[in-house]
């Protein structure tokens, strides 16, 4: 059983000028004092145009994007595996200069595995600009993202799991926040089919509005009848007590749940479908923390050998509580993706998109629409 904690929420993911990620090859290698190190290079060059780029409810403006996207990758190891990526971005705005911007995403991943135990690290740091769900139109957003993790097998159907998670986000209006969470779960292999299990997560968030800490029980479930599906699922309690700096105290219980269904009818199509309910920082405003329910779902189908469709789509609601307790604004979103990909040679692609992201119902009034469309060059080396 596996959870995403590092992954970002929606209301965290700007609205994307790009079709999709450069797809890689990392058949090439080279060896470094008796190791083998597959590596992979590729270049993804979009053009699109957004319709709304300020995020704006009464005067959208639209403008013409240009991004330049590259990507390193490096593997190695065999029973122990390091990983390396590096992907910057850089956006060119035709009309608003002042929306010019360099991305960057590190990543780096190791694992190592004994015969009862198994260890690894993960970290990336993203360096991100757009429109996002929770800031007042274009914003810029840093973040670092951490995960110390160690799973043991007890028994040949029981393993206990432990990892320490820490993100750190640094964004104009929200300033500089940080969460950390120590995460221990026991998941015991019920049947072949059906693996359950139980976790405790204690968190500590600290910005400059204050401080909160937070315990999580929680059920898991992993049952997979078939070799084409599979069920997740994730449910229980998260109890919260925030400090404030300028004096006061409050706490709360909220419930979270995560569950999904991953289905693949064929080697070349899947469907996944996700309902989630979870409670996070708001790296835009330090005096709230967020509340999100949204149910998601993403579907891909290889057309043919050179052609594969791809689409998303996700509803939900982010209510905004103050440290204090007291709910400060909340809004609905509806986000969705579609591509078509078609593979003009083995080692070069393109791929037509269309990227939607809609603010709804907002209480504060920062309700919009913005849209972008647009074609990708993918090239791999």
């Amino acid at each position: 059983l596996t959870r995403d904690i590092l992954g970002p929420l929606p209301q965290n993911r700007p609205l994307g000028t790009i079709g999709a990620p450069s797809f890689m090859s990392t058949k090439r290698s080279f060896t470094i004092a008796n190791s083998r190190v597959r590596y992979g290079v590729a270049i993804n060059a979009a053009v699109a145009y957004n319709n709304n780029v300020f995020g704006s409810n009464k005067d959208p403006q639209g403008d013409a994007i240009l991004t330049l996207q590259p990507t390193f990758y490096l593997e190695t190891g065999k029973k122990g595996t390091m990983q390396f990526l590096w992907s910057p971005s850089v956006l060119r705005y035709a009309k608003y200069k002042e929306l010019n911007a360099v991305n960057q995403t590190f990543a780096f991943s190791s694992r190592y595995r004994w015969s009862k135990l198994r260890v690894g690290l993960d970290a990336s740091y993203l360096a991100q600009s757009g429109l996002f769900l929770n800031s007042q139109g274009q914003s810029q957003q840093k973040a670092v993202f951490t995960r110390l993790f160690a799973g043991y097998a007890l028994t040949k159907k029981t393993e206990a799991l432990f990892s320490l998670d820490g993100i750190m986000t640094d964004s104009g209006s929200g300033g500089r926040q940080f969460q950390g969470t120590f995460n221990a779960s026991i998941d015991y292999k019920y049947s072949r089919k059906t693996t359950v299990g139980a976790a405790v997560a204690l968190g500590y968030n600290i910005s400059t509005a204050g401080t909160t800490t937070s315990e999580s029980f929680l059920l898991r479930l992993l049952y997979n009848p078939t070799s084409k599906l599979v069920f997740r699922g994730e449910g229980g309690l998260q109890f919260r007590q925030s400090i404030l700096s300028g004096g006061g105290s409050s706490s709360a219980v909220t419930s979270v749940v995560n569950l999904s269904v991953l289905y693949r009818p064929t080697s070349k199509t899947y469907v996944s479908l996700r309902f989630f309910r979870n409670v996070d920082m708001d790296a835009f405003s330090a005096g709230n923390l967020q509340i999100t329910t949204s149910l998601e779902t993403a579907a891909s189908w290889k057309f043919s050998n050179s052609t594969t469709i791809n689409g998303s789509l996700a509803a939900g609601s982010v209510e905004n509580v103050a440290l204090s307790g007291q709910e400060s604004g909340s809004y609905n979103y509806v986000q969705a993706n579609l591509s078509v990909s078609y593979l003009l040679t083995d080692d070069m692609n393109v791929n037509l998109f269309n990227n939607l992201q809609q603010k709804l119902n907002d209480t504060q009034g920062n309700n919009y629409l913005s849209n972008t469309s647009g074609m990708s060059l993918g090239m791999r080396f």
